[in-house]
């Protein structure tokens, strides 16, 4: 059965208070849903990546941080792909913690920072 990136945010949200493997799967959990949100309508519309150094997910961030994207939800502000840019950055380096820093702790506020950071990129770019 296909999924969406929502039921990316959904495993998140439901995940319980206080168990450090739940926390850093529902930090992972809730930066792929963001993401995967974001790139499916980048994709949607064939607008390309810029070509910079890194990975897709640095590609993605740096579009938004230049501005690229404007004709998203037909017509995004640059503001708005600033605010989504670092809401993405900011929940990569949690979701980066809590894949592979194994000894340090992802606690609940964490997984409550990753959550609301998801849940902004869906109310920024529905």
């Amino acid at each position: 059965m296909p999924v969406t990136p929502r039921d990316f945010l959904a495993m998140a949200s439901d995940a319980p208070v206080s168990d450090e493997m739940l926390n850093r799967n529902a930090v992972s959990r809730a930066y792929y849903s963001s993401y995967l949100h974001v790139n499916e309508k980048v994709t949607a519309l064939n607008l390309p990546l810029p070509k910079v150094n890194g990975g897709v997910h640095a590609r993605l961030i740096s579009g938004l941080n230049n501005g690229a994207y404007s004709d998203l939800n037909n017509g995004i502000s640059h503001d708005a792909q600033l605010e989504i840019a670092g809401l993405l950055s900011l929940s990569k380096q949690l979701r980066t913690k809590a894949d592979y820093k194994l000894h340090m702790t992802i606690n609940n506020t964490d997984k409550a920072t990753a959550i609301a950071n998801a849940k902004a990129v869906f109310e920024l770019l529905p």
